[in-house]
């Protein structure tokens, strides 16, 4: 999987990892990949096609494991999540920690978790859905999100609530992987280094862009 730069993305994902909202802090980033595969992309997609192949039944929460379309999508996801988090080996979770989802109901989800923004940047969500949409085209998108095992997880340890969405838009062949996590703001230390004060991110003087609309910048 092949990371492709956005300047917009990256100024969201700055904006909301380390941001404090109530009593917990953030930590999210808004990731495009590019699903053409090289080198070592290639022989781990062979290693898990096989995997996926032998090791569990047909039936699946994403289809028909005997087909290889849905093992394709299945390597996908796993090898987008291991290009997000390159210390972390994905390839051991089970097809059936994703589910697919209905794009108008994940933006419904997004927007109540991070509603407490627009107090901030009364335009955030709607810059959000915008930039992401003009990255992957979310309504030609398939949505899948996947549930964390809260084990030898990281994006379930220590989360007070977390969300994890795939825009995976097969013409573009093109993922979008979006994943916010919400800790205890006590866990600040551990998460972000030993001084809590230091300004990661410098929010302040972030420009996500404006917009006249108060939405989610289309319909949903």
């Amino acid at each position: 999987m092949k990371y492709l730069e956005n300047i917009e993305l990256e100024q969201l994902s700055c904006f909301l990892t380390g941001h404090e909202m109530g009593n917990s802090i953030l930590k999210g980033r808004i990731e495009a990949f590019s699903c053409k595969r090289a080198g070592d992309d290639k022989k781990l997609s062979k290693s898990l096609d096989q995997k996926f192949s032998e090791d569990y039944v047909a039936s699946s929460s994403i289809g028909d494991l005997t087909q290889n379309s849905t093992r394709k999508l299945l390597i996908d996801l796993v090898q987008t999540m291991n290009a997000s988090f390159m210390d972390h080996d994905f390839s051991v979770i089970s097809p059936e920690s994703f589910r697919v989802e209905v794009v108008g109901d994940i933006i419904q989800q997004v927007n109540s978790y991070l509603s407490e923004l627009t107090a901030q940047r009364p335009q955030f969500l709607n810059d959000l859905w915008k930039h992401i949409n003009d990255n992957i085209n979310i309504h030609d998108c398939e949505v899948y999100s996947y549930l964390p095992d809260f084990s030898d997880d990281p994006l379930s340890e220590g989360a007070i609530w977390s969300f994890n969405f795939f825009f995976v838009n097969k013409e573009l062949k093109r993922i979008c992987y979006f994943t916010c996590i919400a800790t205890p703001i006590g866990r600040r230390k551990q998460l972000y280094g030993a001084d809590p004060d230091d300004d990661l991110n410098d929010n302040s003087a972030m420009d996500l862009g404006e917009s006249e609309d108060d939405g989610d910048g289309f319909d949903s």
